[in-house]
C-alpha cells in the first residue's frame, strides 16, 4: 500500500514539472525571422537635411538643403567632414515650401586648385577670375569638365543653376577636382528624392 501511494506521489510530481516546462515562454536571442522588416535607419539612405538661417544684412531668411557624399579618394590634408552638396533658395513669403534659387556648392573642405582665368570682358584692368576646374559623372555618362567659381575659403566651387537641373535629375553623380599641391580628390554623391528642393527653390529638373 505505500509503495502505491509513493508511486502516485511521484507521478503527480512530474506532471507538475512537465506543465509549468511547457507553460514558460520562450525568449529568443538570435537573429529576426526571415519575414522581419528591417527598420527605417537600415533601408534609409542619404537624404537632403533642410535648414534655415537668417541673413541678418538683408532682412530674409535662407533655406539650405544640404546632401553629403563620400572620398572615393580622399585628399592628402586633414578634413574633418565629408564633401556635401549645398543648395540655398529664399523662400516665398508667403508660402514657406516655395521660392526661388540663390546659389549651390560643391562642399571639399580641402585647400584645391585654382585657375585663374582671364574673362571676357576687361571693364577695368586686368582682373583674372579664380576657378575650380570639376570632373563630373552623371550616372554612367561620359565624364564631363568644367570650370566653377572657386568659393572664398579656396575649399568650395560654386554650382551654376543649369549644373544644379542636370545633378537633381541624376541617381548617381562622380565629381573629380585637384586638390592643391597635390593629386585628384574623387567624390560620389547617391541622389535621394529632390521634390522638395526643386519646390523650395523654384528648380524644374524635370
Amino acid at each position: 500500500m505505500k509503495t502505491v501511494r509513493l508511486l502516485l506521489v511521484i507521478l503527480l510530481g512530474t506532471s507538475a514539472v512537465l506543465g509549468a516546462a511547457q507553460a514558460k515562454p520562450q525568449t529568443s536571442h538570435g537573429p529576426q525571422a526571415s519575414g522581419a522588416q528591417p527598420s527605417a535607419q537600415q533601408v534609409s539612405g542619404p537624404q537632403w537635411r533642410r535648414a534655415e538661417r537668417e541673413e541678418a544684412s538683408r532682412e530674409r531668411t535662407i533655406i539650405q538643403f544640404t546632401l553629403r557624399g563620400k572620398f572615393l579618394t580622399a585628399p592628402r590634408s586633414e578634413t574633418p567632414n565629408r564633401p556635401a552638396l549645398l543648395v540655398s533658395c529664399v523662400p516665398d513669403r508667403h508660402d514657406q515650401s516655395e521660392g526661388k534659387f540663390s546659389d549651390a556648392q560643391l562642399l571639399v573642405g580641402a585647400p584645391l586648385k585654382i585657375d585663374y582665368v582671364e574673362p571676357l570682358e576687361l571693364n577695368t584692368g586686368t582682373s583674372y577670375l579664380q576657378k575650380v576646374t570639376v570632373q563630373f559623372r552623371l550616372n554612367d555618362a561620359k565624364a564631363s569638365e568644367k570650370q566653377w567659381p572657386a568659393g572664398a575659403d579656396k575649399s568650395s566651387a560654386s554650382i551654376p543653376k543649369d549644373a544644379v537641373k542636370e545633378i537633381l535629375r541624376a541617381h548617381a553623380v562622380m565629381m573629380t577636382v585637384k586638390e592643391k599641391n597635390a593629386g585628384e580628390i574623387e567624390m560620389q554623391f547617391d541622389m535621394s528624392d529632390p521634390t522638395q528642393v526643386e519646390k523650395a527653390c523654384g528648380i524644374g529638373s524635370r
